[in-house]
């Protein structure tokens, strides 16, 4: 067992998905799902996620036109390509290839197996082996009837009574593979993604536009809309349908494009591959491809200049190369400038209608501070009011835009001071906010200087577990009641730009949060007195009873606003 014991609780989980768990590693497991309620809710949640995929997955299956597939890549309905290359001497297309090395099958790293059929990959082991699997996968039966319903209760129980209680525990757990580094006027056809999302098993689904991924190991991915990808693997896309580019750096080689009609296996280069219903076309930019169709059929190479089509009786010919297909990052980005600068002037429009609203009091871009740290009011009507706001150690950083700019909140140094007098019966506060990462135990968005002091003065912060949160000074303490909004700054989100939203209705008495114009949490609310800000703050708090703790946002604000009422849903939705 001092093996087993270096085997960590996220590995066996894994092990037990692709049922490659032995007996002894099943008695680990199970021990430590019955000691460790968080380990417990994992293996319920990766269950469930493997099984949602699988029945999402099974539909693409094309019976006929594919090899059979192992239990490790059931969900894409096509074989599993291990990275590595395949050594073969040159050939042509109809002939087989000639190996350069020897292959070892009596030693195979893994093997699985599904619907009867051998496992297709870089190793091979024979079918009696199917019967050494037999035991194991009905004892993995078993243990997964025993643990899902062993474990419902305790996850059940831990939803509703600790729900977001260890934000740590959750960012372990999410484990990205690939981020989006730039989007160009998407449409989505299902989930939404944002500009800087970290995703992990996603289906990216683009009615138009175009999204560049930058894979965990350093592949960079250009998807064109329309199409269907999915996202599960560190060095792998599954493309049912669209065009995709792709530029696969040394530490990315063996990066693999599977369609429902082959694979097609990087060896060093910068390709593209356009998938329609019935073909699928590889053009090699620079380097080498290797192209996958069927076990029983060679494994082709195809080289700089060379393009491809198959289809879907696994029959290819070659064809012209057509480089005008290709999108590359240099002139996507060209196309991200250009967009850029229209976009600039309709913000540029939208802004000065915007600022002649009466009862906007305040907007600050805190990204256009000055070098003496000062950031102006360009509300016209609240500028006599509030002619500036004050940063203190804050920095300029990369606002929602390649071309825009943020003020960065993320060591405890950093604030933005203002004054902002009166006494208010509605309000409504809004900030265009990136979290990064929540370390404290309140993150604020925006505090009144004698919060916990004064009657009426206010505090609107982001908790640990990233739930938009309210507090009111009532007698002299922080009233909080259940002011909260339901979690909303997940880890999926970090380093993504969401635009949020508080208001105070003193007159439908109810205070309303909102991320993105969707309504995250709504609360009844009376309060006896007017609501005021005085000396205040974005993105921090100071004053004596803060001294010993951090509050500091743990991000940036690119934008942030106050109006004297409280807007509508509709009016929430206002972003840059």
């Amino acid at each position: 067992m001092s093996d087993l014991n270096r085997i960590s609780p996220l590995a066996l989980i894994d092990q037990y998905i692709r049922n490659t768990l032995s007996e002894e590693e099943a008695c680990q497991l199970l021990n430590e799902v019955q000691r460790n309620e968080k380990i417990s809710d994992l293996l319920v949640r990766n269950v469930l996620a493997d099984l949602l995929l699988r029945d999402l997955f099974r539909s693409e299956r094309m019976a006929g036109k594919i090899p059979p597939v192992s239990e490790s890549s059931q969900f894409f309905g096509i074989p599993e390509i291990g990275a590595e290359p395949f050594p073969f001497q040159n050939s042509d297309l109809n002939q087989p290839i000639t190996r350069t090395d020897p292959v070892d099958l009596s030693s195979p790293s893994s093997f699985f197996y599904s619907d009867g059929d051998q496992y297709i990959g870089r190793n091979f082991r024979k079918n009696q082996n199917r019967k050494r699997m037999i035991p194991i996968l009905f004892g993995a039966a078993g243990l997964l009837l025993f643990i899902l319903i062993a474990s419902f209760a305790v996850w059940h129980k831990s939803g509703d009574s600790n729900h977001g209680s260890d934000s740590k525990f959750q960012e372990e757990s999410f484990d990205p593979i690939a981020r989006i580094e730039e989007v160009l006027n998407p449409v989505w056809s299902e989930e939404q993604f944002k500009r800087g999302q970290k995703l992990a098993s996603n289906r990216i689904s683009l009615t138009s536009g175009t999204v560049k991924l930058r894979m965990r190991k350093g592949a960079v991915l250009l998807l064109e809309g329309p199409g269907d990808y999915l996202l599960n693997e560190e060095n792998k896309i599954f493309c049912k349908q669209g065009r995709l580019s792709a530029l696969i750096p040394k530490e990315a080689i063996g990066f693999e494009v599977a369609t429902p009609f082959s694979h097609f296996i990087d060896q060093g280069t910068e390709f593209s591959v356009d998938v329609g219903s019935d073909s699928a076309v590889l053009d090699v930019i620079t380097g080498k491809v290797d192209v996958f169709r069927s076990i029983d059929l060679p494994v082709l190479r195809f080289l700089e200049g060379e393009a491809c089509q198959l289809n879907s009786g696994n029959k290819i010919e070659r064809i012209p190369l057509r480089p005008e297909q290709h999108l590359n990052e240099a002139k996507f980005m060209d196309q991200v400038r250009k967009d850029a600068v229209i976009k600039k002037q309709e913000k540029a429009d939208r802004d000065r209608i915007l600022d002649s609203n009466p009862n906007l009091l305040i907007r600050f871009e805190p990204g256009t501070v000055s070098p003496d740290g000062r950031i102006a009011n360009l509300s016209r009507q609240g500028s006599g009011l509030v002619q500036f706001a004050q940063s203190f150690g804050s920095r300029a950083g990369e606002g929602a835009r390649f071309d825009q700019k943020a003020l960065e909140f993320t060591l405890p140094r950093h604030i933005l001071s203002f004054d902002l007098p009166g006494n208010y019966k509605s309000i409504t506060l809004t900030a265009l906010i990136r979290i990064d990462a929540l370390k404290n135990q309140g993150n604020i968005l925006f505090a009144s200087k004698n919060f916990m002091e004064e009657e009426g003065t206010f505090l609107w912060q982001i908790s640990r577990q990233g739930e938009l949160q309210f507090q009111i000074t009532r007698a002299g303490k922080a009233i909080r009641g259940s002011y909260d909004s339901e979690p909303v700054f997940q880890p999926r989100l970090f380093g993504t730009w969401i635009f949020a939203a508080l208001v105070i209705d003193g007159d439908r008495k109810t205070i309303s949060h909102y991320a993105d114009g969707r309504l995250v949490g709504q609360i009844p609310w009376d309060n006896p007195s007017p609501l005021k800000i005085g000396s205040a703050f974005f993105g921090n708090a100071k004053n004596d009873r803060w001294k010993n703790s951090d509050h500091y946002l743990g991000g940036a604000i690119q934008s942030c606003m106050i109006f004297d009422k409280a807007l509508s849903p509709e009016e929430t939705k206002i972003s840059d």
